[in-house]
């Protein structure tokens, strides 16, 4: 791994919010071909209601199918990592925001325990991968970041259900490559 190490958008993440537009599509689909099969009743003020709600949900749902191809096609990068710098994904198209990889304090697993105990016990689960920056002013301390990205207060957390590598393996990758 001399080159660096790539860590993208996973692409069953993608799928999901395609089957998620397309319910969009077909719920405009089909309040509109109900109402034109099926016109029993016609209140007054009822039939611009009608067009807004077929008109907004196709819009919107097309909107998000048609975002989600293009990530599935090109899946965006979330995060390199190569022996010079560390970058990650932020803003709505994932931009790619570079920091110093001296800077790189240590990379872990992100871990958090469950809120329900079952016979007094708490099951911790891993949610990710968690990459802490030293505290020093030359980088920003939080950025808005894109989905499945978290940065705040110097720590970069990657979220295991938008990511298409294994936590763990981006983990061992981080540390060989930094040595850190």
């Amino acid at each position: 791994m001399k080159g660096g190490f790539e860590v993208r958008l996973s692409r069953l993440f993608c799928f999901g919010l395609i089957l998620i537009g397309a319910l969009f599509v077909l719920a405009g689909i089909d309040v509109g071909f109900t109402n034109i099969v099926f016109d029993s009743v016609r209140e007054a003020g009822s039939e611009g209601l009608k067009f807004l709600f077929v008109t907004f949900t196709f819009i919107i749902g097309s909107m998000i199918i048609l975002s989600q191809l293009y990530f599935l096609i090109l899946p965006p990068l979330m995060m390199r990592v190569t022996p010079e710098f560390v970058s990650f994904g932020t803003g709505f198209l994932y931009h790619q925001q570079k920091f110093p990889a001296h800077m790189l304090l240590s990379a872990d697993l992100f871990i958090e325990e469950s809120e329900v105990e079952v016979i007094g016990k708490r099951r911790k689960t891993v949610q990710g991968v968690e990459i802490c920056f030293e505290r020093d002013e030359s980088i920003p301390s939080s950025l808005t970041t894109s989905a499945g990205i978290t940065y705040s207060d110097w720590t970069l957390r990657l979220h295991k259900p938008y990511i298409n590598r294994s936590p763990s393996k981006i983990v061992s990758a981080v540390r060989e490559i930094t040595g850190k």
